[in-house]
């Protein structure tokens, strides 16, 4: 090999190696755009900044379901474990948003069930709602809150208590509180 085609060769390796790493940023790039965009479309959220952050956090569309049920893990772990009440409850709330036995989403719920998720998890939730409620009405974010405070509530109420005295300890008290911040 002459020294003119070694440097041709070295010169079609480096292009060759730049045309690589730059369709891999193209594919990286078309992956976020449209993780964002099955993001918007399954929650309402238009915006580029809330979507992004959400991404950030490491939620994926797929996670959407799950993330619903979030509050109800929150109040669920406030006493450092989940009764077999709780599970139940918030089991029969996952089937009803659909998350059924065996999918993905299923997985994820049972892993959280079993161990208490991270505090990042609390946090893509809460920019969750913040981004939705930037898109709702008014009415639209009470009727959200109450709904969601109101389903939190029956996890604290499904284990406490006898004959109905202290049904909701204080740790699950303070979780309610806390789940009201992103609303406002």
């Amino acid at each position: 090999m002459t020294l003119e085609e070694w440097g041709k060769d070295l010169v079609e390796q480096y292009f060759h190696k730049q045309d690589k790493n730059l369709i891999e940023q193209l594919i990286t790039k078309f992956k976020a755009i449209k993780t964002r965009e099955e993001l918007s479309r399954i929650t309402g959220i238009k915006s580029k900044w809330i979507l992004q952050k959400l991404m950030d956090l490491g939620v994926q569309p797929q996670m959407m379901m799950v993330l619903t049920l979030v509050p109800l893990l929150e109040v669920a772990w406030a006493d450092g474990h989940i009764s077999k009440e709780e599970r139940e409850l918030i089991l029969k709330e996952a089937s009803k948003t659909g998350i059924e036995d065996g999918t993905e989403a299923y997985m994820m719920l049972s892993s959280w069930l079993g161990t208490k998720p991270e505090n990042q998890l609390f946090t893509s939730w809460n920019v969750y709602v913040e981004g939705l409620c930037n898109e709702l009405s008014a009415n639209q974010i009470v009727d959200f809150k109450n709904d969601v405070l109101a389903r939190a509530k029956a996890v604290a109420e499904a284990s406490g208590g006898i004959l109905g005295i202290g049904k909701v300890s204080k740790s699950e008290k303070l979780v309610l509180e806390k789940l009201e911040a992103p609303f406002r």
